[in-house]
């Protein structure tokens, strides 16, 4: 993630909105393909998925691009709208 950070970063400091955009869009891309994949397998994988949201949450709280920052912040909403149907409310606990 630090590397797409600096892809991100360098892009900017030449005003390249599209390179930007273009790295921005390709971490959309990465981190909906792991929530897909995590609520694809959510059976095999339901152990692993606090963890998952636990990275994500340090990833956002240690991150200082905005950007990118925003980005994971949307996913990670959709994210829990689609696996948190499957955890029963003491599971939250």
């Amino acid at each position: 993630m630090e590397d797409i950070h600096l892809a991100i970063q360098t892009p900017a400091r030449k005003q390249d909105r599209a390179e930007v955009a273009y790295y921005c869009d390709t971490f959309k891309v990465i981190i909906n393909g792991f929530n897909q994949f995590f609520a694809d397998n959510f059976e095999e994988l339901s152990g692993v998925i606090p963890t998952y949201m636990d990275i994500i949450c340090l990833f956002v709280t240690t991150n200082d691009s905005s950007q990118l920052v925003q980005i994971v912040i949307n996913c990670y909403t959709n994210f829990l709208a689609v696996v948190g149907k499957f955890y029963t409310d003491s599971d939250w606990e």
